[in-house]
């Protein structure tokens, strides 16, 4: 649209200003509600109104006419009312009244359908506790049902059941984390069963690092250390051997020696020799060292021999580094250094019983 300014000018129309958040309207907004704990009385609360009207009588006849009848009369007999006793001591104006029992029909009118079991255990949430205790049941049942694990974990605890909370996880092989900090509660005996399973889980889920780590609070360390190895785990093994054993035990040095190997038959020399030194055996570090040839590396290696006391060794590391060394002052090509010295290095290896 064109439109005329004060000015005389003719033009477009002003944009419509956008109306903009302000912290004011995001605080008028009502937060999001999470999913209710109870979906069964939830739903029963949006049930028709013909079935709600049930509910209120059924309610009211709970509450306010004893425990008498709790069943609804087969379809087709004619009810009796319920008799509930309704006393007046006073009327409007103060006059003395006294009333005998009045006999109410609280029974569900003809045109609503015959309550069902669902009915009776939606009612719970406002009748009597034993209905309450249903209701909570049929809640957990419902859960459990939909594998919704936690919630009806969380009823288990409401209703301080939590034997048959724990139990039910074990049997169905859902037991997790929070069903174990439930489950101390309910005796050592209940805690090391959910315990087992769950261990049992985490392997059946290749959770090996997990399921070891919860060995331990059984005081399994070896068993645990023992399925780090069976995994190849070396790493992890041998750091949870010296964090729980004795520095002394013969288990450290012999996870350290089986890595070793590993390691050097995968030729990564430097990581086996480390491996070698912490399982004692400095005398199989320097052989593994012996392998890289180059002179730097050669030197190095004499140096680890006398700092680890392998004199025996170092005559013929004296013998390869003269050769390294002339061999790097000639004119010889690279392949002829590499192939001379390597001669005399596996001669050296070769030559010391249990080398490697």
């Amino acid at each position: 649209a064109v439109v005329s300014t004060q000015s005389g000018h003719y033009g477009r129309a002003p944009p419509k200003q956008q109306h903009t958040v302000t912290v004011s309207d995001t605080a008028k907004r009502k937060p999001a509600r999470g999913k209710s704990l109870l979906p069964i009385s939830s739903r029963q609360d949006h049930a028709p109104k013909e079935q709600q009207g049930d509910h209120i009588l059924r309610i009211a006849r709970d509450l306010y006419c004893g425990s008498r009848d709790h069943e609804t009369p087969p379809r087709g007999r004619d009810p009796t009312p319920l008799t509930c006793p309704v006393s007046v001591s006073k009327d409007i104006t103060g006059n003395d009244i006294t009333f005998s029992s009045t006999s109410i029909d609280l029974t569900p009118s003809e045109n609503t359908s015959s309550p069902s079991s669902t009915d009776d255990i939606s009612i719970g949430l406002y009748s009597t506790p034993d209905r309450l205790s249903s209701l909570v049941a049929a809640e957990r049942d419902h859960h459990t049902t939909h594998r919704h694990h936690h919630q009806a974990l969380l009823l288990g605890i409401w209703s301080s059941d939590i034997a048959t909370t724990v139990n039910t996880a074990i049997i169905s092989r859902t037991v997790t984390e929070s069903v174990l900090a439930v489950a101390v509660y309910g005796g050592l005996e209940l805690y090391n069963r959910a315990l087992e399973c769950y261990i049992s889980q985490l392997k059946s889920n290749k959770d090996y690092l997990t399921a070891a780590s919860y060995m331990l609070l059984r005081g399994d360390v070896y068993e645990a250390i023992d399925l780090l190895l069976d995994e190849g785990l070396h790493r992890e093994a041998v750091t949870m051997a010296r964090l729980r054993l004795n520095p002394d035990d013969e288990k450290i040095r012999q996870i350290f020696g089986g890595w070793a190997m590993r390691l050097e038959t995968d030729m990564q020399v430097d990581a086996a020799a480390k491996c070698y030194l912490a399982a004692q055996n400095p005398e199989a570090a320097v052989l593994v060292l012996l392998k890289r040839r180059a002179l730097a590396s050669l030197r190095r290696t004499r140096t680890v021999a006398m700092v680890t006391k392998q004199v025996h060794l170092l005559p013929g590391i004296d013998r390869a580094i003269e050769e390294s060394q002339r061999l790097e002052e000639s004119s010889m090509g690279e392949e002829v250094k590499v192939e001379t010295v390597g001669t005399i290095t596996d001669e050296l290896i070769n030559g010391i019983p249990g080398g490697c």
